[in-house]
């Protein structure tokens, strides 16, 4: 509860925009001989998105999927500038 309320102060006197970030995922080459699956994780801190497993045949994994995240980001509506996301 403490986390909570520390993140929403923070927040105070800020504008909130929503975005919604897409990635395509195709493929991965290059891969050492001895993998055999594959999966590929998208993962900013408490949210990760994971493709399904597929065959890796030859250093090479493909896939036809597309991973998407929602994040919200503040700006100072005295600068104008958004908030650091780490």
């Amino acid at each position: 509860m403490r986390a909570s309320l520390q993140s929403r102060l923070a927040h105070v006197g800020k504008k909130e925009t929503r975005w919604k970030f897409e990635c395509a995922v195709c493929d991965v080459r290059g891969l050492p001989e001895h993998v055999t699956r594959a999966v590929v994780v998208w993962d900013r801190g408490r949210k990760a998105m994971m493709t399904p497993a597929a065959e890796v045949h030859g250093g090479y994994a493909r896939w036809d999927v597309q991973l998407t995240q929602n994040v919200t980001i503040f700006r100072s509506t005295k600068t104008n500038r958004p908030d650091a996301k780490l």
